[in-house]
């Protein structure tokens, strides 16, 4: 079999003209398709500052969300968990921050050396007032001119004379119950007192003294700011601010 050898032949004039004419021809349809799918494209798209809320909401919440050709129109919402979870954190934060700034202060106060000092709590007895109320007193260890006392009643409603009277019984004859200062109306009705007693404004005390009591009593009789005494007997003595008198 003879094998024949391609030779290539130059092309013709009207070839060359025919084949520029074909490419052209498919180059202008290649161009033509392509426009036709870009603008399909660009069509069906929507700018982003005409998308809907829903859109909004389901796109990723990034810098560029709700911008558009006209402007700003919103980001997405943030879930309901979201904002619970930030409210949260955020009351924590500020508990923290109030806590941490009263440690603070705290601290500053007692390095200056002016914090308050704490009371303590003395264990008081109630006594009789002159109102409606019987507020709870604590009962003074002493005397305001010495020996000792012990106080049954309040001793900050009785008359600084006669309160100092006690102390001086207490000083010369020993130890000295006090029984009885201020009463309300009430209390000095329930124990029989008189109507216009001296108890009812503080001006009178009932006490109880265990030495000498006939010494007491001379000494009371003779004490020139005494004015009301009585000797119920048994070392319980009566005195009070008014007339001189005994009975």
């Amino acid at each position: 079999m003879r094998i024949r050898k391609f030779e290539a032949r130059p092309i013709r004039a009207a070839e060359g003209k025919t084949l520029r004419r074909m490419l052209r021809r498919a180059a202008f349809v290649l161009a033509a398709v392509s426009l036709t799918l870009a603008g399909s494209t660009a069509a069906d798209a929507k700018p982003t500052g005409w998308r809907s809320k829903p859109e909004l909401a389901r796109s990723v919440a990034d810098a560029g969300a709700g911008y558009g050709d006209v402007g700003y129109i919103g980001r997405p919402a943030k879930s309901k968990k979201y904002t619970k979870r930030t409210s949260r954190k955020k009351a924590a934060a500020r508990k923290r921050a109030a806590k941490s700034r009263k440690k603070a202060f705290k601290a500053a106060v007692k390095k200056s050396g002016l914090a308050p000092k704490k009371k303590t709590a003395t264990p008081g007895v109630k006594v009789a007032a002159l109102g409606p109320f019987s507020p709870s007193v604590a009962p003074p260890t002493g005397s305001a001119t010495g020996g000792g006392i012990r106080w049954s009643a309040s001793s900050s409603c009785l008359n600084g004379r006669l309160a100092s009277i006690v102390g001086q019984v207490a000083a010369n004859f020993g130890p000295v119950t006090v029984n009885s200062t201020c009463r309300s109306r009430r209390h000095n009705a329930r124990v029989g007192g008189a109507r216009r007693s001296k108890h009812l404004t503080g001006d009178a005390v009932d006490f109880r003294v265990r030495g000498n009591t006939r010494a007491v009593y001379a000494y009371l009789k003779s004490h020139g700011q005494v004015g009301g005494l009585k000797h119920y007997g048994g070392g319980l003595f009566h005195i009070d601010t008014g007339p001189r008198r005994t009975w």
